[in-house]
């Protein structure tokens, strides 16, 4: 079941940092098969245009090489590598507004009240970059805390 689940990841995108990934990560957690097991799972769920993304290899890129420094943060990197699995799955939900109807929802409000004039949006930009900020410090602030809950746990 462990080599199944290690050759379903590996068959499923070309690069050859899934399969790096699980077999550096299988000989970690010996103890818990299930991981690699539940790791399969959330892989299978994700969708194709994610996993054939660049971003998926990056992500996937820091976690090895974060993974193979601190081989102790095992489960901290591959609970990483399931969050943006989650992230990206292909359950079905509301699709996200596209970036044109975004564009467009500016331009309506601004033809429903004609008595103000049509200002162009300045601190979109500025604003997307502050909210962007934001979550790169809130998850930073996440990944350090589950590295010192992890801490914690170790003898």
């Amino acid at each position: 079941s462990r080599r199944e689940s290690e050759s379903r990841l590996s068959h499923a995108c070309p690069a050859p940092f899934p399969l790096q990934f699980v077999a550096f990560c299988s000989r970690h957690t010996e103890d818990h098969p299930e991981v690699i097991s539940y790791l399969s799972g959330r892989h299978q769920k994700t969708s194709p245009e994610y996993l054939a993304s660049v971003e998926f290899r990056n992500v996937l890129s820091r976690c090895l090489t974060r993974v193979q420094a601190r081989s102790g943060k095992t489960y901290v990197y591959i609970n990483e590598l399931c969050t943006t699995f989650r992230a990206h799955s292909q359950r079905k939900r509301a699709a996200p507004p596209s970036p044109m109807d975004a564009q467009d929802a500016p331009a309506a409000l601004a033809s429903q009240t004609p008595s103000e004039p049509a200002k162009p949006c300045v601190g979109s930009k500025r604003q997307i970059r502050y909210l962007e900020n934001l979550l790169r410090v809130y998850a930073n602030e996440i990944r350090r805390l589950q590295e010192q809950e992890l801490d914690l746990e170790e003898p």
